[in-house]
Formats: structure tokens, C-alpha cells, sequence
């Protein structure tokens, strides 16, 4: 089965629950893991970071303060469209969909869409992508 799950951050008590696995690993002289503890470390500072923010901007602004975040975000999906279209060179249909993106990776796997009907065929291009 292809899981490919590297860093579980689907909540601040699993990051910290890592971050501190990482360490008591690395004070015993286990250096595999150390190159994610950055990544996690910088995942509870924003957490903690939006955290004092949003308090602030709700404190200050009310109600209000959730525009400022939808827009925020509405800003950064712009971004990523824009980005996929400019470097991809697809339309903004495209971009927006992503129909682009699984005819590439269908392409870069030898898959032809009659091969997906083919649950066998399916399961093999998975065990392809999943070789560790």
C-alpha cells in the first residue's frame, strides 16, 4: 500500500509529540529523523505565530477580522494559479481544475486511460511510484 506519510501535521499536539520523539531520538544518537525537526519547529512557530496574530486582529478589528484572513488566502490561491499557469504555460481552465496535471503524470508513467479501467493495471503503476 503507498502511504508516503513523512510528517503527520494534522494537529499542534502531534507536531510537538514529534518534535519531542526527534529529540529524545537524536539525545540517544539517532540521527535519521533530524532533517524533519526543522520543518516541524517551523510549523509550531506558525501556529503560534497566527495564533497571537488572529488573537490581536480579533481583539482589535471583531467580527471583521476574518476578511482580513479570507482575503489573505484568496490572495495566496491567486498566487498559485498564476504560478501553474505561467510556468506550466496551460490556460487558467486548466490551472484551475487541474486536468492538466494527470494527463502529464498519466504521460511520465506510460498509462493510457484504457489501462486505468484495468484495476491490475492500476495496482502496477502504484507499485511503480511506491519502490522504497
Amino acid at each position: 500500500m503507498y502511504s508516503a506519510n513523512l510528517i503527520r501535521t494534522s494537529h499542534l499536539t502531534g507536531t510537538s509529540t514529534d518534535i519531542g520523539l526527534i529529540i529524545g531520538q537524536m539525545l540517544r544518537g539517532n540521527f535519521a529523523n533530524s532533517f524533519k525537526l526543522g520543518v516541524l519547529v517551523s510549523l509550531a512557530v506558525s501556529f503560534w505565530a497566527g495564533s497571537l496574530t488572529s488573537f490581536y486582529a480579533v481583539s482589535k478589528f471583531r467580527g471583521f477580522a476574518l476578511i482580513f484572513n479570507a482575503a489573505f488566502f484568496f490572495l495566496i490561491g491567486i498566487g498559485c494559479v498564476v504560478f501553474v499557469i505561467l510556468t506550466n504555460k496551460i490556460t487558467v481552465w486548466q490551472a484551475v481544475t487541474g486536468k492538466w496535471h494527470w494527463s502529464r503524470a498519466l504521460n511520465a508513467l506510460d498509462v493510457t486511460q484504457d489501462a486505468l479501467e484495468n484495476d491490475g493495471a492500476c495496482m502496477g503503476m502504484f507499485d511503480r511510484l511506491d519502490v522504497d
